[in-house]
């Protein structure tokens, strides 16, 4: 992110907050998260965007370093800018890492909730997959009756995750529940 932004300053090429979005989101697959850090940190001041701290975020989550992408989150909670896609980011990125974060993900789910901040239905299915991976089968199943009342409604993805974690739970008898609904 940092060599093609360096070289676009080179050629005189400004790089606006595209540009700059789109090299932040390649260090994320060349797992470059310092360097993602680093353009970020370099930026001026009003500069980035949510998808700029996302895409530093997720480069971030994806190398494992959970606490640093958690400090961008609260960076944009802290000014006022929090956005439920960087939530939801966050919750799928942290079942990513070596050691279980289901608490500390759970937690992201109820500290959007208490900014006032809806839910949608990626963050919904991260959250079941959240509890899924806990073995928190019942909570899964609480969450797809929840949905299916609510405006949001679940799809395919949502009906796998739930029954992943019925059938890890050995509770096949509702995987065939659900597969009946579906």
């Amino acid at each position: 992110a940092g060599l093609l932004l360096e070289d676009m300053r080179a050629r005189l090429v400004d790089a606006d907050v595209i540009a700059t979005n789109a090299a932040l989101a390649a260090s994320a697959t060349g797992h470059q998260w310092a360097s993602a850090l680093n353009v970020l940190h370099g930026l001026p001041l009003g500069f980035a965007d949510s998808i700029t701290h996302a895409s530093a975020m997720r480069a971030s989550a994806r190398a494992s370093q959970w606490e640093k992408a958690l400090a961008l989150l609260r960076g944009l909670v802290k000014f006022g800018r929090p956005s439920v896609f960087c939530y939801s980011l966050m919750l799928s990125a942290g079942a990513k890492g070596n050691t279980p974060r289901w608490q500390s993900q759970l937690g992201l789910v109820s500290e959007l909730r208490g900014l006032g901040l809806e839910p949608d239905l990626v963050l919904l299915n991260s959250e079941i997959a959240c509890h899924g991976r806990s073995q928190h089968w019942h909570q899964c199943l609480a969450m797809l009756r929840r949905m299916r009342q609510a405006t949001v409604s679940p799809d395919s993805i949502t009906l796998t995750s739930v029954a992943l974690a019925c059938e890890h739970a050995g509770r096949l008898e509702k995987v065939l529940e659900i597969l009946k609904k579906m």
